[in-house]
């Protein structure tokens, strides 16, 4: 593992971090690409609406990659209710698995905010392709050159789904158990209480969602 790798971190994005979202979304950045109406819609007012999600990697002080949504009338749209995705690293700092640590806490703050999906578009000539394919992104519609490509988040949803529920079985363990003096018992129970509870969570949403 090469020692930038090692030191990246991945964490969700800051207000302070929003007008570095420019730096990636031409390469090298372009104020005249960047200001297309088109283009800025990705970062405009980013972080005042609905799906405005991100994470960066950041090494030593400086961010060298970013990932982040929005619902906005994009390449990538599908509908009003799934985020599209944008996504870059500085190209000193690719091919190092960045990208994919990237889309994994994404696709993680993405369930934790109740969103089933994510869409994007890319040029099939892309090498990134090979990267949103790995990441179980699946193609939907084609347009010349392009794709425009969705990522469910089942596997994410019914994560954190059971992570609640765990966390409240488990409490509800200890307070019982406490109160009862029995609490070797209560843990069992609330575990299993838990892990029910977090899959019903994920079903009934899944239903509501239909």
């Amino acid at each position: 593992m090469s020692k930038q790798k090692k030191n990246c971190k991945i964490r969700a994005i800051k207000p302070a971090d929003y007008p570095a979202l420019a730096d990636f979304l031409a390469e090298p950045p372009s104020r005249e690409v960047v200001e297309k109406p088109e283009i800025a819609l990705y970062i405009d007012g980013f972080g005042s609406q609905k799906g405005d999600i991100g994470v960066v990697a950041e090494q030593n002080g400086k961010i060298i990659g970013a990932a982040w949504t929005r619902i906005i009338p994009g390449f990538g749209h599908v509908d009003d209710d799934t985020p599209e995705l944008a996504i870059s690293v500085l190209p000193e700092y690719r091919n190092q698995g960045i990208g994919a640590k990237l889309l994994k806490q994404l696709f993680t703050q993405l369930a934790q905010k109740g969103f089933k999906q994510t869409s994007l578009s890319v040029q099939k000539a892309n090498p990134a392709l090979r990267l949103y394919e790995r990441m179980e992104y699946k193609t939907v519609s084609e347009n010349g050159e392009d794709v425009v490509m969705v990522r469910e988040l089942k596997k994410e949803l019914q994560s954190y789904g059971a992570g609640l529920g765990i966390s409240f079985g488990l409490l509800f363990g200890v307070v019982v158990g406490v109160i009862t003096d029995d609490l070797g018992l209560w843990i069992g129970v609330g575990l299993c209480l838990g892990i029910a509870v977090g899959g019903g969570w994920y079903a009934v949403d899944k239903r509501k969602k239909k």
